[in-house]
This record gives C-alpha cells, sequence and structure tokens, in this order.
C-alpha cells in the first residue's frame, strides 16, 4: 500500500514500522513510563491490544475520523475499522 503526505511524497506501508523515529524520545520514555515498553513498542508498530489506552491507540493509527459514544463505552471510526473502548482502554476491534 502507498501513502502520500502533504509534500505530495509518495512512501509504502513498510516506512511506517520506522515511525519509532518521529516520536520525540522525552515523549516515548514518558509512555514508557505509563504504560510498560511492551504496549508502547506495539503502538509504535501500528498494532493495538485490548487494555490499551487512547493516547496509545492515537500512537498507533493517529486521530480517529469520529468518535461514537453509547452504553457500551465509546467507539473510534478510523476509515475501515472500529476500536471500542471501555473506561478508556481498548475492549475489542474490527
Amino acid at each position: 500500500m502507498l501513502f502520500t503526505n502533504a509534500n505530495g511524497e509518495t512512501i509504502s506501508n513498510e516506512a511506517i514500522r520506522y515511525k519509532f523515529m518521529f516520536i520525540p524520545e522525552d515523549y516515548k520514555i514518558n509512555l514508557d513510563k505509563k504504560y510498560g515498553k511492551a504496549l508502547v513498542l506495539s503502538a509504535i508498530k501500528g498494532k493495538i491490544q485490548k487494555g490499551m489506552s487512547k493516547e496509545l491507540v492515537k500512537v498507533a493509527y493517529g486521530e480517529p475520523s469520529r468518535v461514537k459514544k453509547a452504553d457500551y463505552g465509546e467507539q473510534w471510526i478510523y476509515n475501515s475499522y472500529n476500536v471500542y473502548f471501555k473506561n478508556g482502554l481498548v475492549t475489542g476491534w474490527n
């Protein structure tokens, strides 16, 4: 898959795995302290896990295009998938 940035440059999704290079080191250190290195590394690689915080989902996927609140919690809507939260933590996705 190819992506085009605001400057008209095209990159492949392989480049996304190097996203960690663009996260400020002090921010990454704070994330590691808050959530643990394993969850942070997963988010940096663009993978989410049950129990992951909203902050780490934003690291993994960016801002959602829409947010829906419901009785079960919250649903973040991205282009082709949804992430579900309860009490601020990931409960599932599709």
